[in-house]
């Protein structure tokens, strides 16, 4: 019979978009709601024992990836055998959908320019040391994108749909396999990178900006393991952001010990320089120290909702207004419009200086002929300042793109909520890994004027961009732009 080595109550500490078989959190055609599975936790499980085992090694100079995939395979499963370990999900929660009939009011109040201000805010309403201008929308980027899809308003009712905080409820059970050996030391480390993945990582879509942050509500841990069971327990009772920032430095600290353990090595005080790949480390804090893993916990205060901000939660059925704010003030803060803002420029200045791709790619957009009603796009193109000629195509690319390529990178810095101290007030974390695993050819597409309908004359600047080679500046420059925008030292 399988044995409990760990049993862990959560809620959804902001909004959840778990997606369903269809892609979505809910289902208009069934009526459900879907509800995290296995399957969610799992991979980002994973991911967090990888990073944790590569930080050890790391840490003792022997990185090996080969290793890693082999103890990681070993311990969770591969295509070879079984997890020595199972995971057992139990959730409920219900929440009311977005209604098709708000996403066609909402559509008709955007496409009216006289009305659309209705639904928008200003970047001062967000972070008071920002400017008035421009007005923005009042939803967060990624959900406002979500809405200039061409699909149905029953679809896009679908895909925006969320479990408001504190709605969705999460049993989780880790159990040893039946009849297999299990060591100590990997009861420890799966335990701790679950917890780890739990605390920096979330459920559902957008996670890494703010969407399907976790809160504990009881940690029940195995005897020889409760260490970590006294350290969330501990999180769950502060409030002020060094004690948290503190006790996930004792965290970590104890898990890459646990990692070392298992591993058979020793921490050697002389490894530095990029990691090929994002690992585990004791945290840095850039510019003071720069480190594979990169750690800032502060509190932030969200402003006064605006009658605007209300105007376009109430419509689209958000009701907690503080908690979707708080994702708006996050996906806003990535952007490049609130990094030029935050440097004193004019929003309309060129965007290319700032180097936003490390935040994740693609960040670029691609129009189509069609979309913007032209028959093609006569190009005056230049590459790397050098002008090329005419040229014309059928799509135009703005912003980063990789070309032919496809890819995707996820962001390499994350904004997580950790805490609710009530109505308005957050413990957040910054957090990001730097490593050398970006593409080595990247491009920037300067696209002048912006695109516009029916227009088909554009001058577009293509840059080729070496983020391998410039990932720890634009790193940095990206970490200090974020605690600039957060107002933290």
């Amino acid at each position: 019979m399988a044995s409990c080595i760990a049993k862990i109550e959560l809620k959804n500490l902001t909004y959840t978009i778990p997606g369903g078989f269809n892609a979505t959190p809910y289902s208009t055609k069934l009526g459900l709601w879907e509800l995290p599975r296995a399957q969610s936790f799992k991979g980002l499980w994973r991911w967090w024992l990888r990073a944790l085992l590569s930080g050890a090694l790391w840490e003792s100079e022997k990185l090996n990836e080969e290793k890693i995939r082999q103890i990681s395979g070993n311990i969770l499963g591969s295509t070879d055998h079984a997890s020595k370990f199972i995971v057992h999900i139990s959730a409920k929660g219900e929440a009311e959908p977005v209604k098709p009939q708000a996403i066609r009011e909402w559509k008709r109040l955007w496409r009216d320019r006289r009305l659309r201000r209705q639904l928008t805010t200003r970047p001062s309403a967000l972070f008071t040391s920002l400017p008035t201008s421009p007005p923005i929308p009042s939803l967060p980027p990624r959900l406002f994108l979500l809405l200039q899809a061409r699909e149905t308003n029953e679809r896009l009712a679908e895909k925006i749909s969320c479990y408001p905080p504190g709605n969705l409820k999460i049993v989780i059970e880790l159990l040893k396999r039946p009849f297999i050996t299990v060591s100590s030391e990997e009861s420890s480390i799966v335990v701790s990178s679950f917890l780890l993945s739990l605390i920096f990582g979330g459920v559902g879509a957008i996670i890494r900006r703010g969407f399907g942050s976790l809160s504990f509500i009881s940690v029940e841990l195995h005897n020889d393991i409760q260490k970590y069971e006294y350290i969330i327990d501990e999180i769950k009772r502060a409030s002020e952001p060094n004690n948290i920032y503190n006790l996930l430095i004792e965290f970590i600290q104890e898990s890459l010990s646990d990692a070392r353990k298992l591993l058979g090595v020793k921490s050697s005080t002389s490894s530095s320089g990029i990691p090929d790949y994002p690992l585990l480390s004791i945290p840095g804090d850039p510019p003071r120290t720069l480190k594979p893993f990169n750690l800032n916990i502060f509190k932030l205060v969200i402003p006064n909702i605006t009658s605007n901000e209300k105007r376009a939660f109430q419509l689209l059925g958000f009701k907690d207004y503080e908690a979707m704010k708080l994702l708006t003030m996050i996906g806003y803060s990535t952007t490049k419009l609130f990094w030029k803002l935050i440097d004193g420029e004019k929003f309309n200045v060129p965007g290319s200086p700032y180097e936003t791709w490390v935040m994740g790619l693609p960040r670029g957009q691609k129009f189509d002929k069609r979309e913007l009603r032209v028959p093609y796009f006569n190009i005056d193109l230049y590459e790397d300042s050098s002008y090329v000629g005419k040229v014309r195509r059928d799509t135009l690319k703005t912003g980063y793109s990789l070309d032919d390529e496809g890819g995707r990178r996820i962001s390499a810095i994350s904004i997580k909520p950790i805490k609710r101290l009530g109505k308005n007030s957050w413990i957040i974390a910054l957090y990001g890994f730097l490593s050398k695993d970006w593409y080595d050819e990247l491009y920037h597409y300067g696209v002048t004027p912006p695109p516009k309908s029916k227009r088909k004359d554009y001058q577009v600047k293509r840059q080729r961009l070496l983020p391998s080679e410039g990932v720890s500046k634009a790193f940095v420059k990206a970490w200090i732009k974020l605690k600039k925008i957060y107002g933290v030292t």
